[in-house]
């Protein structure tokens, strides 16, 4: 297999002379946003967790009148209580443009975040989970770089919290966002431990990987010298891309045909779209200033998501071996548009 290296030198050079900063972290106290700019959040059951969010999206550090160039779509993959999701939504869109959208059945993640490429109209695309909770400077550091650079992703970092945890509350993430600053230090790929017990679903990584830590941004001079198809661990660079807060264009996203639906249940439908953006030429850049809560709840069915990662890691592993399709974007809606006929509704919550 061709390597593809994943060096951004010439990114990170030309954002550096046209702002000053570094491309893997900071923002700028005066920014424009030329472009338009949809933040897609698909969304199943929780109906708590994106209540938080919404508050951490109406509390973001924007310049004053640039609100109009953003918008939010939320695509309801078939919760059974839509009248409470609905209810929220509305109650929370209170700065933003937005459109919630639905299936009247559970269609998968890879679909929704499709639906939601179908109905935005940004030509920068940030896809958020309805369970991660960014910092205040979350949406203007990724938009900076998106603004700037073409053909790169940017990967923000997050921090496991659990969803009783005082410091995500509603009243204090009302009253003191200001003081939210999530650690981007605590996320898997900043630093992990890779237990013996992983070997289970990993059989084909040498033993000698695991009961190892690894420190994926040192190792890698911020996924610089991360080239794929080369694996650290456990991981290789596709794996180093989670669709649950990160950037990029839209015709980047198009022109290797979205998120493959095949994939259902948890896992690997992120790390394939990153495998297919690496082949078109997109860079994976690190974002520490987008860092993110991620919230947890102590129910988790383990073994299901055992499960369903490790159906998902098979088929990962066959479509590797697949040609890399490129679309027009009119291919891609039109493709998209006819796999989803009749199976959702819309609704404009605010119209700005």
């Amino acid at each position: 297999m061709r390597i593809h290296s994943n060096n951004y030198l010439g990114a990170e050079q030309y954002f550096f002379k046209k702002t000053g900063l570094k491309i893997i972290k900071g923002h700028l106290s005066v920014q424009k946003i030329n472009k338009k700019v949809s933040i897609i959040i698909p969304v199943y059951n929780n109906p708590d967790s994106l209540r938080k969010v919404l508050v951490a999206l109406q509390e973001q550090k924007i310049p004053d009148g640039l609100h109009k160039n953003i918008e939010i779509v939320i695509v309801d993959d078939g919760s059974r209580d839509y009248n409470q999701l609905f209810d929220i939504i509305r109650k929370g869109s209170k700065l933003f443009k937005t459109t919630i959208a639905r299936f009247a059945i559970n269609q998968g993640r890879s679909a929704a975040r499709n639906l939601g490429l179908l109905l935005s109209k940004g030509k920068i695309i940030i896809f958020l989970d309805a369970d991660i909770i960014p910092n205040k400077f979350w949406l203007i550091s990724h938009v900076l770089r998106q603004g700037l650079c073409n053909k790169i992703a940017t990967i923000g970092f997050n921090q496991t919290i659990l969803s009783t945890d005082p410091l995500i509350s509603i009243e204090n993430l009302s009253k003191n966002f200001k003081k939210i600053n999530p650690d981007y230090r605590k996320d898997f790929r900043y630093s992990k431990y890779v237990p013996i017990s992983w070997h289970k679903t990993r059989p084909e990584i040498r033993v000698e990987n695991f009961n190892k830590t690894y420190r994926l941004i040192e190792d890698t001079n911020f996924f610089k010298n991360f080239n794929f198809p080369e694996t650290i661990g456990v991981w290789d660079l596709p794996s180093m891309f989670l669709t649950g807060n990160v950037a990029l264009r839209r015709s980047a996203i198009t022109e290797v045909g979205g998120f493959d639906m095949d994939f259902r249940g948890w896992g690997m439908e992120d790390t394939h779209l990153g495998y297919k953006l690496i082949k078109s030429g997109v860079f994976l850049i690190p974002l520490l200033s987008s860092s993110a809560f991620h919230v947890k709840k102590r129910e988790t069915d383990t073994s299901k998501r055992r499960w369903e990662f490790k159906r998902n890691l098979s088929l990962y592993k066959r479509k590797l071996q697949e040609p890399l399709k490129k679309l027009t974007e009119s291919d891609f809606y039109r493709e998209v548009g006819r796999k989803f006929k009749n199976k959702y509704k819309t609704t404009l919550i605010r119209d700005d």
